[in-house]
């Protein structure tokens, strides 16, 4: 097609661990050391405001909401 390439892929490790999360810290690396220490529950969302039904959702409950699903992107910086 018009948008298929011969470039290689990116290694697997570069793609994961070289990063800009400055929640976890301001080295490319420190996302991919520290990101396993984030606890994401209990976690909460709240739907308020001008909506027909508030409400306050955990988690869990959101992540019930839709199935996960996978997608796979080609991104190429320039």
């Amino acid at each position: 097609s018009a948008l298929s390439t011969t470039e290689p892929l990116t290694e697997r490790e570069a793609v994961t661990t070289y990063n800009n999360f400055y929640e976890f810290g301001t080295d490319k690396a420190d996302p991919a050391r520290n990101a396993h220490q984030m606890a994401v529950r209990p976690w909460t969302v709240n739907v308020e405001g001008r909506v027909g039904k508030p409400r306050r959702f955990d988690i869990d409950e959101l992540l019930r909401l839709a199935p996960l699903e996978e997608r796979i992107y080609r991104l190429r910086c320039v």
